[in-house]
């Protein structure tokens, strides 16, 4: 994009026939947007999406891009991580509040993992051509959304510790069975499995604390319902806690289904 300007919503104007950018110099050959004859442009511009809550409909918003462009068209260029709420100066850090011993902003709820895509560059680049920026939510909703994201990250840290050391415990316990000869003393093994039940019980207590922080989050802004086994905590929630953005890539360049929190 080195010399080119990226043309907003702001500058588009809708047309009979097609929706084009009032200006329009060297755009249909603009190396940073797909070539035009794959162009299915509509009437207007497109509004993000947002569901009832006000959140950003990700995939629904993915869907409708890509309805703009010829079906063919495989999206090229690196990946690019696209921030689902922009304009950034729209968003800020210093824009906080408090709220029961907790600081919110509408920075932080911009840079969620959960907000962001790594997108084909281009793909971000014709997003940002032919959409309007959301509205910002309500904090109310900022605040919901920022304690779900809390309380996922939370959880699925203490449900990974969980099956982690009973993956240990299990290894060592048919390791001994094997080489009994590794035990000298029997206190040494009783010591090595109170050890292990130690923190295994630490990280229950951090898995039951945090499923009750879980269960004070309104449901229709939970990222994971509650349940009983670390191991399924820790499966669903790594899809979308353990990631910087959401791998979007895939979703552009086919008809697989988006799979990410709510």
């Amino acid at each position: 994009m080195a010399g080119e300007q990226l043309i907003l919503p702001g500058q588009l104007t809708g047309a009979a026939e097609l929706f084009v950018p009032t200006q329009t110099s060297g755009l249909e050959d603009a190396s940073w947007l797909p070539p035009r004859e794959f162009w299915r442009l509509p009437d207007g511009p497109i509004e993000t999406p947002v569901d009832e809550r006000g959140i950003v409909d990700i995939e629904q918003l993915v869907e409708q891009v890509k309805s703009t462009v010829d079906p063919e068209y495989i999206w090229q260029q690196a990946d690019s991580t696209h921030h689902f709420y922009w304009p950034a100066s729209r968003y800020s850090y210093d824009d906080k509040w408090n709220s029961d011993k907790r600081t919110y902003s509408t920075g932080r709820f911009r840079d969620l993992p959960i907000h962001k895509g790594d997108l084909p560059r281009e793909f971000e680049n014709w997003l940002h051509l032919i959409t309007l920026p959301p509205d910002m939510p309500d904090r109310e909703v900022i605040q919901y959304r920022m304690e779900a994201w809390r309380v996922a990250v939370n959880l699925f840290s203490s449900a990974r510790r969980v099956v982690l050391w009973e993956k240990r415990a299990e290894k060592r316990s048919k390791y001994i069975e094997r080489h009994p000869e590794v035990i000298t003393f029997q206190e040494e093994d009783e010591f090595a499995r109170e050890y292990i039940a130690e923190i295994l019980d630490k990280h229950f207590r951090g898995v039951e604390r945090h499923m009750s922080e879980l269960r004070r989050v309104p449901p229709e802004f939970r990222l994971i319902e509650p349940c009983d086994s670390p191991k399924e905590l820790a499966t669903n929630l790594g899809k979308f806690v353990a990631q910087r953005s959401l791998k979007l890539r895939h979703v552009v360049n086919d008809s697989r289904t988006l799979a990410t929190a709510a």
